[in-house]
């Protein structure tokens, strides 16, 4: 069900039994329905709260004005495809790369660094932790080539909710801006040999608005905060 739904985000919106698109809309009210449906069991019931994230989300719609059943639903759906598709993506791509014939110098670095956390444990067995996370080096720039060689998406869609100045040019308020982040990811401008799997190019790379987004959707990196406060979905 969610695979057709992802088949149709990009298609010929043609909505005639038979198109791709028609069940991709099909599909998109199964899975709405089905979100609710999960809501609508936890609002009613009686077990003990496990404080997780479906917990929050009937919480806020207990509290919070904007917040309804429908958008809640539509979040669920949201979390449910990030997981399903754009980290499932990125993640084979890793190992894609990882497994290249260029790549055993990558994965020694990232080995030693890995090994060299777990020597440093009292316990070998426990979890990774924050700080552990905030130490490694080589790690984030790995991710960082992933993700900017992946592009997941084809684009990113947003609308005006304001007239939007850039460079002197004027986007009107309600004009629909789709950003391509294949055409700045592969930008030889900004990164040389753009093809080419480095994630050492992220030692000595200074990006600027326009050049680099980490992830799709709400999460953009933080040079692009101001562009997304006056674009909104």
């Amino acid at each position: 069900m969610l695979s057709e739904f992802v088949k149709g985000l990009m298609s010929i919106p043609l909505n005639i039994p038979g198109t791709t698109y028609h069940r991709c809309m099909k599909n998109q009210k199964k899975v709405l329905q089905l979100m609710k449906d999960i809501l609508r069991e936890g609002q009613n019931s009686t077990e003990k709260r496990k404080g997780d994230f479906l917990d929050q989300l009937i919480d806020d719609v207990k509290k919070e004005e904007f917040m309804s059943v429908d958008l809640a639903a539509v979040i669920m759906i949201a979390l449910v495809f990030a997981s399903f598709e754009t980290v499932s993506t990125a993640f084979r791509v890793a190992m894609m790369f990882l497994t290249d014939q260029q790549a055993p110098l990558i994965v020694k670095e990232l080995l030693v660094e890995h090994q060299t956390i777990i020597h440093n444990r009292e316990n070998v067995d426990s979890p990774l932790t924050w700080e552990e996370y905030k130490s490694m080096t080589f790690t984030p720039k790995v991710i960082n080539e992933t993700l900017r060689m992946t592009n997941s998406l084809p684009g990113i869609v947003r609308k005006a909710n304001k007239d939007v100045h850039i460079n002197g040019y004027v986007i009107p308020r309600g004009w629909i801006i789709i950003v391509i982040q294949t055409a700045m990811h592969m930008n030889p401008e900004k990164f040389k040999d753009p093809l080419s799997f480095n994630p050492w190019r992220w030692n000595f790379l200074k990006l600027h608005i326009g050049h680099w987004i980490k992830y799709y959707g709400q999460k953009f990196h933080p040079i692009w905060r101001r562009e997304e406060e006056l674009c909104r979905d």
